[in-house]
């Protein structure tokens, strides 16, 4: 399902630009460029799916930019899986002394699972913060 979905997205974002390039110059038309297509699941399924819209005469600094040397970065229908690991907040923190740190060195911590070490290992700069206060 979210293959058609990010399929619909992509198919209007074309349809939107054919509609404004048309009374543009060669040259000088908007492109877009796929980023993100993310799929996670917080109890229900979902998908984020996004990206750049440049001016085609910017395309070369675009490619510049280095897109595919980062691993979240899908500019196709192949998403990035995210996969929340199941730890508490303690956990967390005591990882984030840890990390960053070598594939082969991932840490080790009583009762919790090695799977979830490396899903948040993966993720951790990523990882939203956040503070709970009282006022």
């Amino acid at each position: 399902m979210a293959r058609v979905y990010r399929e619909i997205i992509n198919n209007q974002i074309g349809e939107t630009l054919a509609d404004r390039n048309g009374a543009r110059q060669a040259g000088n038309k908007i492109l877009y460029r796929q980023l993100f297509n993310f799929h996670y699941a917080d109890g229900a399924k979902m998908l984020t799916v996004g990206g750049l819209l440049y001016d085609q005469g910017l395309a070369a600094r675009v490619e510049s930019c280095g897109f595919e040397h980062i691993d979240f970065v899908k500019k196709d229908e192949v998403p990035f899986l995210i996969e929340p690991p199941n730890l508490t907040y303690r956990e967390i923190r005591h990882l984030d002394t840890l990390l960053p740190m070598k594939q082969e060195e991932a840490p080790q911590m009583a009762g919790v699972p090695e799977a979830d070490i490396k899903r948040y290992a993966r993720l951790y700069r990523y990882f939203p913060h956040f503070a709970e206060t009282e006022l």
